[in-house]
C-alpha cells in the first residue's frame, strides 16, 4: 500500500532474537516461541505498556506480516 495514500495504516514492525513485535496504532503484540500472541496497550507520551486483552485479529495480522517475509526471503521473493 502507497503510504501517501489516505488508507494507510502506520505500523512498526520489531524484534529480539526471541521474540517479535507488531505495533499498529497504540496496541502491541509479541509473538514468542511456543507461547500464544500477547498485546499490550502503548502509550507514546510516557512510553509505557500495560497488558490488554489480546485480539485474535491482530495476532493473526501479525502472524502473517512475519510469515509472509519469511517466504519471501526463503524463496527469494525479495531480490530484484
Amino acid at each position: 500500500m502507497d503510504v501517501r495514500s489516505a488508507g494507510y495504516r502506520p505500523r512498526i514492525l520489531l524484534g529480539t532474537y526471541q521474540k517479535l513485535g507488531y505495533l499498529r496504532s497504540d496496541t502491541l503484540v509479541v509473538l514468542s516461541p511456543r507461547k500464544p500472541p500477547q498485546s499490550y496497550h502503548y502509550d507514546f507520551k510516557t512510553n509505557t505498556q500495560t497488558s490488554a486483552k489480546s485480539s485474535e485479529t491482530l495476532g493473526r495480522e501479525a502472524i502473517s506480516y512475519y510469515q509472509s517475509a519469511y517466504y519471501l526471503f526463503r524463496t527469494g521473493g525479495l531480490k530484484k
